[in-house]
């Protein structure tokens, strides 16, 4: 009687070891997971939030562009940008259109020497 008891206790043993490894792996998948979704949350926050200051950047150099006067060769000066940020503007002509009365102008917003925004518009000369 006490071999059969013994057999059925090491049985269970086993089984009490395999349920021990199953619910560590379900655990270990789940940090895991979590842990890439925390990382992935992370990384889109930081983003969205360049893109942010890289938007009312373009808009306020924008504003300014609209504010100084016309300058047939470019030339215009730059919004003061936080750190990490610089803009740049380029002056394009336009096909057909006479440079002295319209232009093209390109803003560009780079954080750390990397493009995050390019914008186009005119600038009329008034």
């Amino acid at each position: 009687m006490t071999s059969m008891l013994s057999g059925k206790f090491q049985t269970q043993r086993g089984f009490m070891l395999l349920d021990a490894l199953l619910g560590l792996a379900i655990v270990g998948v789940f940090v895991t997971t979590l842990l890439s979704s925390i990382s992935t949350g992370l990384i889109g926050l930081r983003t969205s939030e360049e893109v942010a200051i890289a938007e009312s950047l373009e808009r306020s150099q924008l504003e300014s562009l609209k504010s100084q006067a016309y300058l047939s060769g470019g030339g215009y000066s730059l919004v003061s940008a936080p750190s990490g940020y610089t803009t740049a503007v380029a002056v394009e002509s336009i096909s057909g259109v006479d440079p002295s009365a319209m232009q093209q102008v390109a803003v560009t917003v780079f954080h750390n020497s990397k493009v995050i925004r390019v914008i186009k518009n005119f600038k009329v000369n008034r």
